[in-house]
């Protein structure tokens, strides 16, 4: 069975803190290593933004030559 969406993001803060916690690198490194993990992140979610996008306009075609 699956785990909520909130306990899965709970756990996954956790398990991201510990790491930083025992990693015992500098703050300004912590931050660089984040800093491009998040411009990771955005590049990710827009590709998947723009692949919805993409799918949810092609089963609008799809439904309109249907008609």
């Amino acid at each position: 069975m699956n785990k909520p969406f909130t306990i899965q993001v709970q756990e996954t803060e956790q398990k991201i803190v510990e790491i930083i916690n025992t990693s015992q690198l500098p703050a300004y490194v912590l931050k660089t290593m984040l800093i491009n993990m998040i411009n990771e992140l955005d590049n990710i979610d827009a590709e998947e933004i723009k692949k919805y996008n993409e799918e949810q306009l092609s089963q609008e075609k799809e439904k309109e030559s249907d008609k």
